[in-house]
């Protein structure tokens, strides 16, 4: 008689799990869409419930903001949970100054990212540059907080002058 409770109770959870439950956000989807926190959350915790999760964070670009600086952050080599912050000045639609810094980003691989990007930047005029080889993480991290830096500045990537 057990068995047969058991067996109910279980084709009534699959049934209710399979119906119109809350979506669930996979880490692909959430590396197609640029949120690499997002991403590196739920790959690093796949048992985690959709009740639990954080609404998608969304960029909000003001308009006419000021002269800056404007302050970007994402998560960077996720394992070590360090935090990338990217600092621009925008004028003109010309990025002005690139200030990365990641104290937490492996030395020697992550850290070459936090070197040299905000040098990139500056000379392309752009967030959108190379990622450097061998810190892919922490390259990823770097180009989202400059998007998220330049949002804040009224900007995107193609607003910037070419």
């Amino acid at each position: 008689m057990k068995q047969h409770y058991l067996l109910i109770l279980t084709i009534i959870m699959i049934a209710g799990c399979t119906q119109g439950g809350p979506a669930v956000k996979t880490a692909d989807s959430a590396i197609d869409t640029g949120d690499l926190f997002a991403a590196a959350t739920i790959a690093g915790d796949a048992s985690a419930s959709a009740a639990s999760s954080t609404p998608e964070e969304e960029i909000v670009i003001e308009q006419n903001p000021g002269p800056g600086p404007y302050v970007g952050t994402a998560i960077g080599y996720y394992e070590y949970g360090g935090t990338v912050t990217v600092t621009l000045e925008v004028a003109d639609r010309k990025i002005t100054s690139a200030k990365v810094t990641g104290p937490r980003e492996t030395a020697g691989i992550g850290s070459q990212a936090i070197d040299t990007m905000g040098e990139a930047m500056l000379k392309a005029n752009s967030v959108k540059i190379d990622v450097v080889s061998g810190a892919t993480h922490s390259s990823e991290a770097v180009l989202l907080a400059a998007t998220r830096a330049l949002a804040k500045a009224g900007l995107t990537n193609a607003d910037l002058k070419r």
